[in-house]
């Protein structure tokens, strides 16, 4: 059994309404706070008048949990939302332009300024012409008709959410909030125009990565950039900033290049589903340059290097003749070049000046050639 008068009805069995929860992170990325789904029941006390609200939050819409209660005056078009024994107006659809309405929604805990009507409207809902209040905070001091503070249509409720009414006036709120879509009897009769379809839990595309892959020092690099589609149709990768040396090809989503400076460079690379017009996510990290390492493309050849840890002097022998001179640099965990000499046969060098911490040991030949790397610890 089902209740209501048809679609200018806010009081109605046969509706079902999603609001979704939505803001923006640093880099205005487009974060999604989940999906509402809202639909009344029949409720036999006190009176028939009254709906009990549900509220679902999976998209199974298995679990629901009672959230108040909804009456409507069809005498006076006035919605009402009550919690215990307390009830407070949401709606007011008897408005003219000039109105103001005084909305006290016992559904969110926030101080709601006044509203005023500044314009109305119709607008089409399944073949139905209703009408579309155009409001303004009482706080607003320049009213621009095409910006309003909040929209109420007949039959559907607040741009912000059926529950929501005065939303639009709730200053520093966190975040914000939208109706997705109204159903009826599982036909869709309203559609928000930013969005497009009646549930999200993620916006996509998402990246999978977080950080990027190490990069030596004079070696080519690779990286790839892997993204989860979903459901986003169109989209684009966009590189900002990226480090010298470096290319991103945005239609592959290939980051590449051979640099030529130890450090820590930062880079962007950003996610936009081009249907919202918004950014959905983004890596911005170091990309971390170093000296390769001894498992990398120049292997350690016959060195031997100790003590490791370290107090003051280290060792360094070559264990077999592969060079007339052998040149030593050592440099920082973060790249830095801080000593460097030459040697032939070995070397006993004091680096009682350097404070504890990890360092980086380059050997070359003659030829430039590198016989090895190694991490050292300064104790």
């Amino acid at each position: 059994m089902t209740f209501g008068q048809g679609n200018y009805q806010i009081a109605d069995t046969t509706k079902a309404w999603n609001t979704l929860h939505y803001g923006w992170a640093s880099w205005l990325v487009l974060n999604c706070g989940g999906t509402v789904t809202t639909r009344l029941t029949h409720q036999y006390s006190p009176g028939d008048h009254y709906f009990a609200v549900l509220e679902c939050q999976d998209s199974l819409m298995q679990s629901w949990d009672l959230r108040g209660s909804i009456r409507e005056d069809t005498l006076t078009k006035q919605v009402f939302f009550g919690w215990n024994a307390d009830e407070g107006l949401i709606y007011d659809f008897s408005l003219e332009i000039g109105d103001t309405v005084h909305v006290e929604n016992l559904y969110f805990n926030h101080d709601i300024y006044p509203l005023v009507c500044g314009s109305i409207d119709q607008v089409n809902i399944n073949g139905e012409m209703k009408k579309r209040f155009f409001l303004f905070s009482t706080l607003s001091s320049a009213r621009n008709s095409y910006d309003p503070d909040e929209i109420w249509i007949e039959g559907i409720g607040s741009n912000f959410g059926i529950l929501h009414s005065g939303f639009g006036t709730i200053m520093g709120a966190g975040g914000t909030i939208s109706m997705l879509c109204c159903n009826q009897n599982g036909n869709t009769i309203y559609m928000d125009s930013m969005f497009n379809k009646c549930y999200y839990d993620t916006f996509y595309p998402q990246i999978i990565q977080s950080t990027f892959d190490t990069a030596y020092l004079n070696t080519y690099y690779e990286f790839q950039v892997l993204v989860d589609t979903g459901d986003a149709v169109l989209m684009e990768l966009i590189g900002e900033g990226i480090p010298e040396g470096f290319n991103f090809d945005t239609s592959t989503g290939l980051l590449s290049g051979t640099p030529t400076q130890t450090g820590a460079f930062p880079c962007i690379i950003q996610a936009k589903n081009l249907e919202l017009n918004a950014l959905t996510d983004m890596i911005y990290e170091d990309i971390i340059v170093v000296l390769p390492t001894a498992t990398g493309a120049n292997p350690r050849q016959g060195l031997k290097i100790y003590p490791n840890p370290f107090n003051s002097t280290l060792n360094i022998e070559p264990q077999k003749a592969v060079a007339s001179q052998y040149y030593l640099e050592i440099y920082s965990s973060e790249g830095r070049q801080l000593e460097q000499a030459s040697f032939q046969d070995n070397i006993k060098i004091d680096l009682s000046s350097l404070r504890s911490g990890l360092y980086l040991l380059r050997i070359t030949n003659d030829d430039g050639q590198v016989i090895g790397v190694e991490s050292v610890m300064k104790q």
